[in-house]
């Protein structure tokens, strides 16, 4: 969190099983945090990147995610159409034009097969 150097999720598990906890940054001595937005941080530029891209969206294929955390969540109110593919049920089912409850490699694959890919 000090120098925003990188590691793989797999150091700091090393570091955990090591007893170093929290574990540290090599470089500066900072706590490591996944990377990843965790509740009440602030959104990242990517997020406000993805709402740009789906200005005047025809079609949104949301794969694997329940559409239950927010602000995400209501992305998909910024597309006409919407494709979901979630082993579970997601709130926005009932309005996507297709939903497959199924693991998502499972979709694909026979996806790829049906159009000989």
């Amino acid at each position: 969190m000090g120098c925003n150097h990188k590691y793989d999720f797999s150091e700091a598990v090393r570091q955990f099983e090591d007893g170093i906890v929290p574990p540290r940054c090599e470089t500066c001595g900072g706590i490591l945090r996944p990377d990843v937005v965790l509740f009440e941080d602030p959104m990242s530029s990517d997020y406000y990147r993805a709402l740009e891209a789906l200005e005047g969206c025809e079609l949104l294929m949301v794969v694997g995610s329940s559409l239950q955390v927010y602000p995400v969540a209501d992305m998909p109110y910024l597309a006409r159409q919407m494709v979901i593919i979630n082993k579970e049920p997601t709130p926005f089912d009932s309005r996507a034009a297709v939903t497959a409850h199924c693991k998502a490699g499972e979709f694909f694959e026979e996806l790829a097969s049906i159009l000989k890919l």
